[in-house]
């Protein structure tokens, strides 16, 4: 059985070594879908805290949440987990992610403003 929580911790690790100081991680989750005991394609979906201004330049917002979708998309990329629910670095080109899609913002003025991003995986057939 797959330890989700310890794969959590080590992609949430590795998306703060690799990501701008200007949003804070706070939890990792994946949906994984089996067939025969293996992954068949899995969701990684990221709450973070985005720590830049929204008020001042709206434009600014928009091309920092799209950069920061760009870097997930490359981690998530990057460090793929396997069919069997090991992550490893580097893609062998048998799993590929989608765009980021967020499906949910928790805005309070000059306190907070939640996200909940979602990637979906992907594998090729042999």
């Amino acid at each position: 059985m797959i330890d989700v929580k310890i794969l959590s911790e080590k992609l949430k690790y590795l998306i703060i070594m690799n990501s701008k100081p200007n949003f804070d991680i706070q939890e990792i989750y994946f949906d994984f879908d089996y067939n025969e005991n293996k992954i068949d394609n899995y969701d990684v979906n990221i709450k973070f805290d985005y720590n830049g201004g929204l008020d001042n330049d709206i434009n600014s917002f928009g091309y920092d949440i799209k950069r920061m979708s760009e870097k997930l998309q490359d981690i998530i990329d990057e460090y793929t987990i396997t069919q069997e629910g090991k992550i490893i670095k580097g893609n062998t080109g048998k799993a590929f992610s989608s765009e980021g899609v967020v499906w949910s913002f928790n805005y309070v003025a000059d306190e907070k403003h939640i996200f909940d991003m979602s990637f979906r995986v992907h594998y090729t057939e042999d």
